[in-house]
Formats: structure tokens, sequence, C-alpha cells
């Protein structure tokens, strides 16, 4: 029924549109509050960004997952997905992934103001990579 009337189509448009709000929200969140300390990878597929944070060494990765969700920010480490798939291939610095889809844009621009909190109070340095 729902082929047929066109409600199934509306719907994804529907998905689609707020999902590509969404995304606008935290890329442009991310870069407000970062600007030039990370490397945002696959913000052109998903609903999933991996930040890299190009002053932050990757031994800094869980201390900073640990105090964004702390701050209420639930972010996942990469080192996890990188050590199952290409060791070989990681970078020497902190990499986190970020989900967006099931939040609302307010609840992006919120989060990412106690994230930046998080990674600013850890000491940065220069590292390899992107």
């Amino acid at each position: 029924m729902m082929l047929e009337n066109g409600a199934y189509e509306r719907h994804i448009r529907h998905v689609r549109r707020r999902n590509g709000e969404r995304w606008q929200t935290l890329l442009d969140a991310l870069h407000r509050r970062f600007r030039d300390r990370i490397h945002i990878a696959g913000a052109a597929a998903g609903q999933d960004l991996v930040v890299w944070f190009r002053d932050l060494p990757r031994e800094s990765e869980a201390m900073l997952t640990e105090a964004a969700r702390a701050k209420g920010v639930g972010i996942y480490p990469i080192s996890p997905l990188f050590d199952l798939c290409h060791p070989e291939r990681r970078p020497d610095m902190s990499g986190v992934v970020m989900g967006y889809a099931a939040l609302e844009p307010g609840q992006i621009e919120h989060g990412c103001r106690p994230f930046a909190e998080a990674a600013d109070r850890l000491k940065p340095r220069s590292v390899s990579g992107f």
C-alpha cells in the first residue's frame, strides 16, 4: 500500500533531508569549534563521521573519549576498528567516530561545546598523519 500511494518515497525523502540537515549541522559545528585541528573522514557517506585530531597523539584517544563521555557526549575511539582491520595503516593521531542520525540539530550544536572543552584539556602536540 505504501509503495502504491507514494508514502514510502515521501518518507525516504524526508529521512534523507533530515539526515542531511543533521550532517551539515555536525560538520559546521566541528569546523567552528576545532578549525584546522581536525580532519574529517567519511563525511560523504553513511550516518557516522570519523574525526581525526591532528594535534592529539594516538595515546590521547582513550582520554579524549572518556572526557567527552563524562560530559555527556557519546563518541567512540577509532583504534579498535583499525586494530581489527588495518593496524599498519593507522595514523599516529587520535580519532573518534561520531554518529549524528539519532540527534536533532540542536543536540548536535549543544554537544560540540563540551566535546571541544574535553579536547582542549588534552595536551596537543604535532603528530604525523593527514
